[in-house]
């Protein structure tokens, strides 16, 4: 989260902060305001910009949702593998 609207200084700037952020990859949800949310919203896909508190709300539960289905995925893809592993060792033990 990273708000830097009401920043009259950082209206026509880009802070080198955010391109610390941005080197992580991972979703930004940000208060830019002019040049700043122009630049960030057409050069990186990672940054959500927001304008008001309920749009801020609204951004970061979209960024946490899809964080829980990647990680529902990524557990069912450990379970899928374990389970083709066990059916392959029983082929094995059948087949030897």
């Amino acid at each position: 989260l990273l708000n830097l609207a009401d920043y009259k200084a950082l209206k026509n700037v880009i802070p080198s902060k955010l391109f610390e952020y941005i080197l992580f990859k991972k979703p930004i949800v940000a208060g830019f305001k002019g040049f700043i949310r122009k630049y960030s919203k057409k050069n990186f896909d990672n940054i959500l910009c927001y304008n008001n508190p309920k749009e801020c709300y609204d951004k970061i539960k979209l960024v946490l949702d899809k964080k829980k289905k990647f990680i529902f995925v990524k557990i069912n893809l450990r379970l899928l593998k374990l389970k083709l592993s066990l059916h392959w060792v029983n082929y094995l033990n059948h087949t030897v």
